[in-house]
């Protein structure tokens, strides 16, 4: 799966957090659906309830259709967030707005993440 992930390009912050995004095609996974892949450097997602420290990361994307034929509104329904090793990987799930069928148009991710870097 790591050949599909899209690495994120990085930003530092003041504060020590770092602002990651990235732009990725999304993926044909069923006749409404698309998905994304982006990873990060390894990121604190440990909830707050468990060791006292703000929770990270914060994650905000968007779907655009670039081509003739993308005209279905397509909305996040889904962020799978999951550390592995040296990475985060983020999964962006998205479906047709009224759950129609969405032509093979090209449909893309913009994904912005504000996270901890781990050691």
């Amino acid at each position: 799966m790591d050949d599909a992930r899209i690495d994120c390009s990085a930003s530092p912050l003041p504060n020590g957090d770092v602002l990651y995004y990235g732009r990725a095609r999304m993926i044909d996974n069923g006749a409404s659906t698309r998905i994304a892949y982006f990873r990060t450097p390894n990121l604190k997602i440990t909830p707050y309830e468990e060791d006292g420290v703000p929770s990270t990361p914060v994650i905000m994307a968007s779907i655009d259709g670039i081509q003739i034929g993308s005209s279905e509104s397509m909305v996040v329904y889904g962020v799978n967030v999951q550390a592995e090793g040296p990475y985060t990987y983020f999964d962006i799930n998205t479906q047709a707005v009224d759950g129609a069928e969405v032509p093979e148009s090209l449909y893309w991710c913009n994904v912005t993440i504000i996270g901890t870097p781990l050691p």
